[in-house]
């Protein structure tokens, strides 16, 4: 075992073979889970476990090509690494030998084509936005149609494939149970994804999550799993990891004070490692224009005194802003060095330098999200940034602010845009 490991990562790492039969890790923002996660591997394999019972559970393929980086560089080879999806295609490809199927990685396209087919007489509005206005009848006819579509074309999307195996008898599972497994992102595991672990029957489970990151909801992530743990897998124990080694100890405050408002999380407080470096910053802007917000905050990231010389990532709730602000980088001629993308797709980064930019009552919290969740959203947000935070809020056209700026205020420093564009627009 590495000689850097803190006595917490060294309780998680010796205590899940050592004491438990299943074990919880709450790691926190920038703690080193990934780290104490693949050293829990190293030791298990020197106490005399097989390299080929052991699987590593992720939910993303960029966070499982870095794990099976991660185990190359151990020299560590186990029977499988890779997204609970491709596990479970595996486990059907086992059970229908010859069977060919057809995988839909993209949904929205096969929503959209379904839509236009069915509402056709509405080919002038998004699909999108049909979809969201459906009644109840017409939403179950829809879900029927591509339930239709899936058997028609042999067609399974993920979470067909998560829930084909969380059905199965458990007899028809025998090559894949009793394993070591270990998950990543607990907290957003869904139903049939518990479910489907369950089947699996693990020897032993080591599950890592961070329940102030749940924000998959949408997705089907139910934070209540995370919770439920100890209850859904007997003889198991529950331990955390709250240093934290990325974020300046200013930023880690920041974070604290924020999701200590939220009912949701966990209430396990980050504990800072680096010193204090400069306060977050939150600029306000006094107009509703969302142009001409992007383009001060551009304009005076750039040209603002004493401005950081760290490259900058902007981070914003929503795709339709990302769009919004490359658009106007392109035409500015900037230099790339802004890079831009949404919180969810920054979630299990870090950037020195992050600017958040859109808390305002139309973009964040977004309007149309669950309350606690998005308290969640801007948590992971504030988390990326290692050295400089930067925000910039605006109110909306009726001069109404975002709901997070009582707490923000408070923790961060304030400074003030003016424009000479006036609330109204005009």
């Amino acid at each position: 075992m590495s000689s850097d490991a803190t006595p917490e990562q060294i309780a998680a790492i010796k205590g899940f073979w050592d004491r438990n039969t299943h074990l919880l890790l709450s790691a926190g923002a920038g703690s080193g889970k990934t780290y104490t996660l693949i050293q829990s591997v190293s030791y298990g394999i020197r106490k005399g476990y097989s390299e080929s019972d052991i699987f590593l559970i992720t939910f993303t393929r960029k966070a499982a090509s870095e794990m099976r980086e991660r185990l190359r560089k151990n020299s560590i080879s186990t029977g499988f690494a890779g997204t609970i999806h491709s596990l479970a295609y595996k486990i059907i490809r086992q059970m229908n030998p010859g069977k060919k199927f057809s995988i839909i990685t993209n949904p929205e396209t096969i929503f959209k084509q379904l839509i236009m087919e069915k509402f056709s007489r509405f080919s002038h509005i998004p699909p999108e936005y049909i979809l969201r206005g459906l009644d109840e009848k017409n939403a179950i006819d829809f879900l029927e149609a591509y339930k239709s579509h899936k058997e028609k074309n042999n067609a399974l999307d993920f979470e067909d494939m998560v829930s084909v195996v969380a059905q199965r008898d458990s007899s028809l599972l025998k090559d894949y149970q009793n394993k070591i497994i270990f998950i990543d992102e607990y907290q957003d595991t869904s139903p049939d994804q518990v479910a489907m672990l369950k089947k699996l029957n693990p020897q032993k489970l080591f599950a890592v999550g961070d329940a102030k990151q749940s924000i998959y909801q949408f997705r089907g992530a139910n934070l209540e799993n995370f919770f439920r743990f100890n209850e859904e897998f007997p003889d198991s124990g529950r331990l955390k990891l709250t240093a934290n080694f990325r974020s300046q100890k200013r930023i880690v405050s920041f974070a604290n004070a924020f999701i200590k408002r939220s009912s949701s999380a966990d209430k396990i407080r980050l504990v800072a490692t680096k010193k204090n470096m400069e306060k977050p910053i939150i600029f306000h802007a006094n107009t509703s224009v969302l142009q001409e917000n992007i383009r001060m905050m551009l304009d005076h990231g750039e040209n603002r005194p004493k401005a950081p010389t760290l490259p900058a990532t902007i981070l914003v709730r929503t795709n339709y802003l990302v769009k919004s602000i490359e658009t106007r980088i392109r035409e500015k001629k900037l230099e790339e060095r802004f890079s831009v993308m949404t919180i969810h797709k920054a979630k299990g980064l870090e950037f020195d330098r992050v600017i958040l930019f859109g808390v305002s009552p139309r973009f964040f919290p977004h309007p149309n999200g669950y309350p606690e969740e998005e308290d969640r959203i801007f948590y992971v947000a504030v988390t990326r940034a290692k050295e400089h935070l930067e925000i910039y809020a605006w109110p909306d056209e009726n001069g109404k602010e975002s709901r997070f700026l009582s707490v923000i205020t408070r923790f961060a420093r304030n400074q003030y845009l003016s424009s000479t564009t006036d609330k109204k627009g005009k």
